[in-house]
């Protein structure tokens, strides 16, 4: 139908009725077939959302057609399709992945490149650092253009495609991996440059240079739909020059609002990309859901298939918190709440689909290279796009599902260590015999010889013989020598390298660390088959603040012992808290369930000396390594003030491990030394002015909670590189080196430590609380609370006595009423008149405080100087929560100068736990009611959403918004405030598929003005 000879001139209204009369319906849901030739489902919320059809013949002939005028949800403009759109395809090609390209492509575009290089640099001069000086833009504009045609541009091996451009790019062949397509932008702006420069010749050589690439590259299907839309932009392009000169004059941006408009509607995709990410990632998840069924046969119902499809993306999210909130308005309400549990909830069934340790999970059928390939290329264009979403650069580490695919692909296997040239096995177990006697003749006052050594004639079997005058004990382990004594020095900067990873040292060498723990595990292998403790995998003690590099030493370590022939490598986390809850016989089916891998145990003075049953732990751990042999490396944490602590309470357990001193990121030498690691990984260089902030920021940052250590210059550099990213004009080849500037780093310290920053006076944030809809009773009570504690401040001031009551609070009210953006006000206030040093708001919920009583005082710590908010907080009342509510209680109690706790719920839970919990009540203040909006209060919050995002709303849109409020008000899981959010972003996403796809250039009344067509049905 859509592709017959009247569709594309009938009328939007005819088309939107033809399409819904092919309507389907059954089981409560209805389904069609529409833009981009996707499924589209409607639940009873009446929000479509693309969904790939049942594959089950039954399933698929349950669903009928829905007669007329049977209340069958409108189908919006934006899913009608416009015809050529159904070609399009996946949107995501994967053009660099899998077999070279044919020796005609190649050489193609090698005569593409030669073309681009026989101009005079001087015309087409190019200051971008990812080329070399004197590369002219004609070679920038065709690497752009293979990139934007690859479509997720991924290279697994050497590509003779990328060689092409290596000798002109800063970044050499082998460091171009994992790359961002550029936006059109990019593109266009070469030929921009020419047009405004007056020169009609450069401009058409410019474009002429990319309809080359992209002509070549439409001749393998792989680079489609980029190659075809690329190729037809430039055709027109060549033919609208003297249009274009004009039209520069009102800058780049309109230069490349006609590129998007020259593009045919069956290459679309890679332009919806750019003007609608959201879309493009409901898109891409839909190809991803697509794609699971051929390697997870558990994904057999479209809801199957949407929930793994929604793991998978929550893998790749967990390594950037920030970016959640801007996605999750974007996926439907399951595949929401999906991603949601998934990633709060560690024992999540749909967690077994995350890669382990670089490579895909067992349940996934890796066999079939396509599958894989598809898996690649959608799961890193949908992070791709979801940080375009957050405005975010690529974490760190990069993103976990496409890498774990990538591996799968390649097979890599772990570099080898290079050999240190550090003391020999034999030498080592001599040196620790000796200080160990040492040691036992310090603490018992009677001078003990070391052993001798063992001549090296007497080494065979792999291990050698006891030592001459002792009781032969075949395969006698190594005792590891203890850490460095309380005033030891160490000097930040030394950096070992590493099976591709760098590690900023403690006091010790990590570099010899690592070959130490390599032979010990050779040692061990050649000990298997013997009913010895010593055949046991290595035991390590890293003893540093948390976010010190455990996790990264911690991987090396897995890897230096796989290079030795034990384990997999792979690394597995248990924390304390969670064996604390099953008793000892926990620590053996950690050991079974991980045998072979590398277990990293988090908190192990937390186990020992907090726990009741700390010394049965201790004595559970001591016995799991002493009787018989176990294949998983054990990794334990401990941090620096408890370690002596814990050497005395059990000495004949902390012998037992290498204990590793991390580096201490306190002072800013060190957070200095560890950034100049951070960038040369992530390939930045900063200039002197930037060092010179950097140094000045890293030494007044003090770090706070879970942003401390590691965790906190990372996030300081990345953000600068993401500030970075967003105003420079350069390309997007991953591996080219990027300098950052003192400009790029202002104000970031700021961000990151609240108490750095300049609080606006406390009458600025009242007056944002005024301008909340509705909530008139909780104005007038924190006006009160604000004016009782200026007083309270000015009679201490003035030496009279004070009465301060509890300063804890309870927040009653429905979901969405506004009790969050209240206590993030509130936080603010008490900041500006000096109640609290931070501000900041820490949300948690009462259920994962019942589930971790210990995380109480944890979450509490982050908090300190701030607010923290206990979110459904009637679960604090159920069986099983008394400890965490008393340890809430005790918080509340200690630091009531430091912290504020709100507890929220609904108004009748709330009221019944203060009432049920006398220890709870007499320690809130105030439980304020937030009661539900009234219609004219959730207009309001729409109006004021359109206000803070620069939206006019039309007078059409704000006749119909009444309606559309109370139906929403109506619905299933209304959320007051939330909902009418949710409602306001759905509006934008609209506006933008209507103006971005009407073939118009976008003026700027057509990107403020918000139309009824545009309010979601």
């Amino acid at each position: 139908m859509a592709g017959a000879t009247w569709w594309p001139t009938a009328a939007p209204r005819q088309r939107g009725e033809a399409i819904s009369s092919r309507m389907l319906s059954g089981g409560a849901e209805w389904w069609l077939f529409g833009a981009w030739g996707r499924w589209y489902r409607c639940g009873l919320d009446g929000h479509w959302h693309p969904c790939p059809p049942p594959t089950d013949p039954a399933a698929r002939g349950s669903v009928l057609p829905t007669p007329p005028g049977a209340g069958n949800p409108p189908v919006p403009p934006a899913l009608v399709p416009t015809g050529p759109d159904l070609t399009a395809g996946r949107v995501a090609s994967a053009g660099l992945i899998g077999d070279p390209p044919g020796t005609t492509l190649v050489a193609r575009l090698q005569q593409s490149l030669i073309t681009a290089l026989s101009v005079d640099p001087a015309q087409f001069a190019l200051r971008d650092p990812a080329f070399v000086p004197g590369t002219p833009s004609t070679v920038a504009a065709a690497w752009g253009a293979l990139l934007w045609c690859a479509g997720s541009p991924v290279v697994l091996d050497r590509h003779p495609l990328i060689d092409l451009f290596a000798p002109y790019l800063s970044a050499g062949a082998d460091r171009l991996r994992w790359m961002v397509p550029p936006d059109l932008s990019h593109l266009s702006a070469y030929y921009t440059d020419r047009l405004l420069a007056g020169d009609q010749v450069g401009a058409s050589y410019v474009t002429r240079t990319i309809a080359e690439v992209a002509v070549a590259l439409r001749e393998d299907p792989r680079f489609q739909p980029g190659a075809g839309a690329l190729a037809a932009i430039t055709a027109t392009t060549l033919q609208q020059l003297a249009a274009d000169q004009a039209t520069a004059r009102y800058g780049p941006a309109a230069i490349t609002q006609e590129w998007q408009r020259r593009c045919p509607a069956e290459f679309a995709t890679p332009i919806l990309r750019e003007v609608a990410p959201g879309e493009y990632l409901r898109l891409a998840l839909y190809d991803l859901a697509e794609t699971l069924p051929a390697l997870y046969d558990q994904a057999v119902t479209p809801a199957d298939r949407r929930r793994a499809a929604a793991a998978l993306l929550a893998a790749d999210l967990q390594a950037v918190p920030a970016a959640i909130p801007a996605v999750l308005p974007w996926l439907d309400p399951d595949s929401a709440r999906t991603v949601h549990d998934v990633l709060s909830q560690p024992g999540h069934p749909l967690r077994d689909l995350w890669p382990l340790e670089g490579r895909l999970p067992g349940v996934l059928n890796t066999t079939d290279p396509e599958p894989v390939t598809d898996l690649l290329s959608t799961s890193y264009a949908a992070a791709l796009t979801w940080c375009r979403l957050a405005r975010t650069g690529p974490p760190a580490p990069g993103f976990t599902v496409p890498a774990a695919a990538a591996a799968e692909l390649t097979q890599p296997r772990p570099a080898p260590l290079r050999s240190t040239g550090e003391l020999t096995p034999w030498e080592i177990i001599d040196a620790a015999r000796a200080h160990l006697a040492a040691e036992r003749a310090t603490h018992s006052g009677t001078p003990q010889p070391p052993a001798p050594a063992v001549p090296r004639a007497q080494e065979t079997a792999g291990y050698p013989p006891p030592p001459t005058g002792q009781v032969p004990l075949p395969g006698a382990p190594p005792r590891y020598a203890p850490p460095l004594t309380t005033g030891q020095v160490w000097a930040p900067g030394t950096v070992t390298e590493a099976y591709g990873t760098r590690f900023l040292c403690g006091p010790d060498d990590i570099g010899q660390v690592l070959t130490e723990i390599r032979r010990r595990g050779q040692w061990a292998q050649g000990l298997r088959g013997r009913d010895l403790s010593s055949a046991s995998a290595p035991a390590v003690l890293l003893v540093g603040a948390p976010s010190t590099g455990q996790r990264r030493l911690s991987r090396m370590i897995g890897r230096a012992l796989a290079d030795a022939g034990t384990g997999t490598g792979e690394l597995r986390s248990v924390h304390a808290t969670e064996l604390a809850g099953h008793g000892t016989d926990a620590l053996r089916t950690v050991f079974t369930e991980h045998a072979g891998h590398t277990v990293l145990l988090d908190g192990l003075d937390t186990l020992i000396l907090d726990d009741s049953r700390g010394p049965a732990f201790a004595a559970a751990l001591a016995r799991a390594r002493a009787e018989g042999v176990t294949d998983a490396a054990l990794i334990t944490t401990c941090t620096p003030g408890r370690l002596d602590q814990l050497t005395a309470a059990h000495p004949e357990l902390i012998t037992g491990f290498r204990v590793i001193r991390l580096p201490d990121l306190t002072g800013p030498a060190a957070r200095t030394a560890l950034l100049n690691v951070l960038a040369t990984e992530r390939h930045l260089t900063l200039d002197p002015p930037a060092w010179e902030t950097a140094r000045r920021d890293l030494s007044r940052i003090r770090g706070r909670g879970a942003l401390a250590g590691a965790r906190m210059v990372e996030a300081y550099l990345d953000r600068a590189a993401t500030r970075h990213l967003g105003h420079a004009d350069q390309t997007h080849a991953a591996g080219g080196d990027l300098e950052l500037t003192a400009a790029d780093f202002d104000g970031i310290a700021e961000e990151l430590e609240p108490a750095l920053r300049d609080v606006k006076d406390a009458d600025g944030y009242r007056a944002d609380l005024h301008a909340l809809a509705g909530l008139t009773s909780v104005k007038t009570t924190i006006d009160r609370m604000i004016a009782e504690t200026r007083v309270a401040a000015a009679r201490r001031g003035a030496g009279l006595p004070v009465t301060t009551g509890p300063q804890h609070l309870a927040f009653a009210g429905n979901p969405g009423t506004g009790k969050s953006t209240v206590a993030r006000l509130l936080g603010h206030l008490y900041a500006a008149i000096g109640l609290l040093e931070h501000g900041h708001v820490v949300e948690c919920t009462a259920t994962d405080l019942a589930q971790a009583p210990a995380t109480v005082r944890t979450t509490a710590a982050q908090a300190t100087g701030g607010i923290l908010v206990v979110d459904r907080a009637a679960a604090l009342g159920e069986p099983g929560s008394e400890t965490a509510l008393g340890e809430l209680t005790k918080v509340m109690d200690e630091h009531r100068d430091e912290l504020i706790v709100i507890c929220t719920d609904q108004t009748d839970r709330l009221r019944h736990l203060v009432g049920a919990q006398p220890a709870l009540g007499r320690r809130v203040n105030d439980v304020l009611v937030f009661p539900d909006p009234s219609d004219d209060d959730l207009t309001a919050i729409f109006a004021s959403c359109a206000h803070q995002q620069q939206y006019v709303l039309d007078d059409a849109l704000l006749a119909a918004l009444p309606g559309r409020l109370r139906a929403l008000r109506a619905a299933p899981g209304f959320a007051a405030g939330r909902s009418v959010r949710r409602l306001f972003d759905d509006t934008i996403a609209h506006q933008s598929l209507r103006i971005a796809g009407d073939g118009a250039t976008m003026s700027a009344a057509q990107l403020t003005g918000l139309t009824a067509e545009d309010l979601p049905r």
